[in-house]
């Protein structure tokens, strides 16, 4: 069967079981919030994350059809990939950011993957205090792939009805990686115009325990290595409010981890071409760390400019460190008197950013029968990027110490207006929404670290990029909107992209002429909402231009190291395309009980790179179904879901590049919680029930060997609680 008609079949299928939603006009559409981001929004609000297992971030979209968690040691976030797209998992740290993310306004730090031991992901902040996620696929104005906004709790959500002062107490636990975690919050309305809050989350976690694997020493070991770790966060909150048009909001932010691995896959003895070398012991310590300040000020009063004006000003600095030490005993060939040698090794690679960012915001909404509703504002950002590895060999010769910068620092200034006005024609239900963006991009680079020689090849990178884009809303009835939307979107290169130095093996050649990355995507969307339950049905086509990527079939084949490698604009086109469905209905209209409901989701994915080979990135079909109930009111809950993948298929993968595919699954999870009072919370779950041998194919792909992917499995049957309390 082809795509298209897959595709048709699938569409038509669901369309005969939701279309019953729109005969029942009780219940209308949740208001649409506007803005010039894409349409196709998912949003995790309080109550759904409230009643949660104790969660990691790749549990939150663990339910979201075509959003997958990349990680770079568990319980870390690497990046977040959206339609097959956004994480770089290149050994040469290409192709990052793709995905942008936020926290309460504020841009977290993008993903660095160097080499083979810097892998410096996301993960500088805690999920224990968001309130709400929300999720914008495809190309908008922040991400040439998709976005992901997260927010915290204010002081008022931690607080009972008329009480003035608050508690919160939380603990919980995750048998995937034996994994504990216990919170505080304390949050006071501290007079009728001011509140705060401050709550700090302590963290602990061991290696993850996939389901597959052998237990060995050496290159044959798929369980995960030995590993532990911790990570402490604090949040907290200032509100005032001089009056009802002012609000000032003051963040302080701060979130450490650290993990120790024992990297006893890598203790064995192996053939070069120099002898042999025999590894003894070998030891990772990853490190992160996050500090930010950010004050905001929202304005609600009606003037010539804004009916509502929000600016922030943030500061962050971020530290991100990987940290190797381990002995090593080398033999030459042919055996010479100084052989064996024994040797300690150790290395420490270090990504470093800074940045201050100035955001405003305006809203203005114009006109009676045809409204304007404007939306646009302005960003000014300065930021810092540092990436570092420092060496150490100690052996019988002495000590050789070495730092070096495969990118110089860089000093980076960006400039960003946009603007969207959406344009409604009176009570037609049909609306017009034109977006346009501007970003303005200066990259300068420092000498620090930097040999005369390459210094003298560095230059500034200046570039500007426009994105645009129009939505079209038509609102049939008060319960079924049809939504046609086109955006255009650019992102300008960043750090590993400007002025390299070295690529470890092979010289770099910086190229002064890279082109911004620029995407576009079509998107159809059909949601629809009555008694029965609502739906969200996506036909997308998203188009990628002018990738950077790292062309090495020059320098890869040169063993002299003469040969410098080459950072391009990839030719061409790669496209992906496809469905998308989430849905949740209502069972008891069916004669069920109050409170029993459905809930299902998939995503169905296929498209071609810039050579016309299948997409190897993308997922193959996938997808949930659950069932559940929750007391009508909301006294308990009970669901059972299952997650399930297709096969991924070895012929839907490149050719001539040794890929493999790998098998589907079907995993059930079940969960359950308790309101044992207003006050106490308790949450229970037993997840891959069956005990399922399986993998992610985000997680497997380009690393399956003769079929194995042990190494790569998932959690088998494990138990999560945790218990919250507040007063």
């Amino acid at each position: 069967m082809t795509f298209k008609h897959k595709t048709l079949t699938l569409f038509v299928a669901h369309t005969c079981c939701v279309s019953a939603l729109a005969e029942n006009v009780a219940t209308t559409l949740e208001p649409i919030v506007v803005s010039e981001l894409s349409n196709s929004t998912l949003t995790l609000d309080q109550n759904k994350l409230a009643k949660e297992k104790p969660k990691d971030l790749k549990a939150i979209f663990a339910s979201t059809p075509n959003v997958n968690v990349i990680h770079t040691g568990h319980a870390q976030l690497g990046d977040i990939e959206i339609r097959g797209m956004g994480s770089s998992r290149e050994t040469f740290g290409t192709g990052a950011n793709r995905v942008t993310m936020e926290l309460d306004g504020m841009d977290i730090s993008p993903s660095f993957y160097f080499g083979h031991s810097s892998r410096h992901g996301r993960q500088y902040f805690d999920p224990s205090d968001l309130k709400r996620v929300e999720i914008y696929k495809g190309p908008n104005s922040d991400g040439v792939a998709g976005h992901v906004r997260f927010q915290t709790k204010d002081p008022s959500d931690y607080l009972l009805p008329n009480q003035r002062t608050g508690a919160q107490l939380r603990a919980g636990y995750l048998g995937d990686s034996d994994a504990y975690y216990l919170g505080v919050t304390g949050t006071s309305l501290l007079s009728d115009k001011s509140s705060a809050l401050v709550s700090y989350t302590r963290r602990w976690f061991n290696e993850f325990n996939n389901k597959g694997g052998s237990d060995v020493i050496g290159s044959q070991r798929t369980r995960s290595n030995p590993s532990s770790g911790y990570s402490n966060a604090v949040n907290s909150k200032l509100l005032y409010s001089p009056s009802d048009r002012h609000k000032f909001t003051l963040n302080l932010q701060y979130y450490d981890l650290k993990r120790t691995a024992y990297l006893v896959d890598t203790l064995e003895t192996t053939g070069t071409r120099y002898g042999t070398r025999t590894v003894h012991d070998n030891t990772n310590i990853q490190k992160n760390q996050r500090h930010a300040i950010a004050l905001s000020h929202d304005i609600h009063q009606a003037t010539t400019f804004f009916d509502h004006m929000h600016w922030q000003i943030a500061l962050q600095h971020t530290k991100s460190s990987s940290h190797n030490a381990g002995s090593i005993t080398t033999t030459a060939t042919p055996t010479s008197p100084s052989s064996p040698r024994f040797s300690r090794e150790r290395s420490l690679d270090g990504f470093k950013t800074k940045s201050m960012t100035l955001k405003t915001e305006f809203n203005k909404s114009l006109g009676q029968y045809i409204v304007h509703e404007l939306h646009y504002g302005l960003k000014l950002q300065y930021s810092q990027m540092q990436a570092l590895r420092q060496t150490q060999s100690l052996n019988q010769q002495g000590s050789q110490n070495r730092t070096l910068a495969f990118f110089p620092t860089q000093q980076q200034w960006q400039g960003k207006i946009h603007l969207s006005d959406r344009i409604s024609f009176g009570k037609s239900g049909l609306s017009l929404t034109p977006s346009v963006h501007l970003t303005q991009i200066r990259i300068k680079p420092k000498a620090e670290n930097v040999s005369k020689k390459n210094s003298e090849q560095l230059f500034t990178y200046k570039d500007t990029a426009i994105g645009y884009g129009l939505r079209i809303d038509y609102a049939f009835n008060d319960v079924n909107l049809f939504s046609l939307n086109y955006q255009h979107a650019t992102r300008l290169p960043g750090y590993g992209e400007n002025n390299a130095q070295s690529y470890g093996h092979w010289p770099a050649k910086p190229n002064p002429n890279l082109k911004p990355e620029s995407s576009d995507g079509v998107e159809f969307i059909w949601r629809s909402t009555g008694t029965i339950g609502q739906q969200t049905t996506t036909l997308f086509y998203n188009r990628y231009n002018d990738l950077i990527y790292l062309d090495t079939t020059a320098c890869y084949a040169d063993r002299r190291g003469q040969v410098p490698c080459d950072l391009a604009n990839e030719k061409g086109r790669s496209y992906s395309y496809g469905i998308e469905f989430d849905s949740k209905f209502n069972l008891d209209t069916l004669g069920l009980a109050q409170g029993t409901y459905l809930n299902t989701g998939f995503a169905y994915t296929k498209g071609k790179t810039a050579n016309k080979q299948p997409q190897g990135r993308l997922d193959p079909l996938t997808g949930f179904i659950g069932v559940g109930y929750q007391h009508p009111m909301d006294l308990w809950g009970i669901e059972s879901k299952v997650k399930f993948a297709a096969k991924k298929r070895t012929k839907d993968l490149p050719a001539n590049q040794g890929l493999e595919g790998l098998p589907g699954y079907a995993v059930l999870d079940l969960t359950a919680y308790y309101n044992v009072t207003k006050q106490l919370h308790l949450g229970v779950g037993i997840y891959n029930v069956l005990d399922k041998k399986y993998a992610r194919w985000a997680m497997a792909r380009g690393a399956i060997k003769s079929g194995n992917y042990d190494k790569y499995t998932e959690a088998g049957r494990h138990f999560g609680a945790n218990i919250r309390y507040q007063f």
